[in-house]
């Protein structure tokens, strides 16, 4: 009957530490629930030794190690278990003062419960530490993966409107070629032995090349051949004597308004804005 107790005990605390675990990584509910699941888990662990070392009839373990697995248990509650500092604190204390008035190990010498005092407080002491130690290291975490990821989003915000300021000065063609060729200069490169590979070739292609005098070469023009096709310009009249009695505010208010009416009138009537010459529109 004994046996058949304990079989039972052994397979109810198997299956409940398998569902803890099933519930920890495959649930979403863990999120909002994981204070109630770390104390069933401190509960279940601190339950369980207590109950070895109150067992009078005769433990397995010996009384050193006893004391070294209540240490092990008061370790776990600092460092794995995710419950605040304060909580950790008071159920370490109490679990080592129930170990002591639980602990069926007879030593005869005087100076084993003082020293047992020592034992556990420097315990406990340690658990803070390494809980505070644990806590700043995933704030330094946290922390920077929040800087990483504005300093991505500052970086994408400039990127469409450096791209926005592009189409709005350049025609739609070039426009798309020049963000074309910027979005494959941002590309990642592929592995280091893809381009030692490409770097070779490059260098083998050179030397079996016939030497050219060194041209200075630019950057390659875009050009787009188009039939019947008008240019007007859109000049200011005026402008000079004009922007004479304004202020700077005043003018480029002025003018930004104007180019943005030049704008729609362009999309209105199908035009294409060719560039933007001081105060004249192609």
């Amino acid at each position: 009957m004994i046996f058949d107790a304990f079989q039972s005990t052994a397979f109810g605390l198997i299956t409940l530490s398998i569902g803890m675990l099933l519930f920890t990584l495959f649930s979403i509910h863990y999120q909002r629930f994981y204070m109630p699941t770390s104390f069933l888990c401190v509960f279940v662990i601190c339950t369980v030794t207590l109950l070895i070392f109150s067992d009078s009839s005769g433990s397995f373990m010996s009384p050193i190690g006893e004391l070294a697995t209540s240490f092990q248990v008061v370790l776990l509650v600092y460092t794995v278990i995710p419950l605040p500092l304060y909580l950790c604190i008071l159920i370490g204390v109490i679990y080592s003062a129930l170990f002591e008035l639980l602990s069926t190990s007879n030593v005869e010498d005087i100076d084993i419960p003082g020293l047992k005092v020592i034992l556990h407080l420097g315990i406990h002491l340690l658990g803070v530490h390494l809980f505070i130690l644990t806590q700043v290291r995933q704030r330094k975490t946290f922390l920077k993966v929040g800087q990483s990821l504005l300093a991505r989003k500052d970086l994408e915000m400039e990127t469409q409107f450096k791209d926005h300021m592009i189409q709005s000065v350049m025609p739609k063609k070039v426009a798309d070629e020049l963000l074309k060729e910027t979005v494959e200069l941002r590309r990642p490169s592929g592995s280091q032995d893809s381009h030692y590979r490409t770097s070779m070739n490059k260098e083998a292609r050179l030397s079996s090349a016939p030497s050219v005098p060194n041209v200075r070469k630019f950057r390659p023009f875009t050009m787009n051949l188009m039939d019947n096709v008008s240019i007007l310009f859109a000049d200011i009249a005026g402008f000079t004597k004009m922007s004479s009695n304004k202020s700077a505010d005043e003018l480029v208010n002025l003018l930004n308004d104007l180019f943005g009416r030049f704008d729609y009138l362009c999309g209105k009537c199908n035009l294409e804005k060719i560039s933007t010459l001081g105060m004249v529109l192609q």
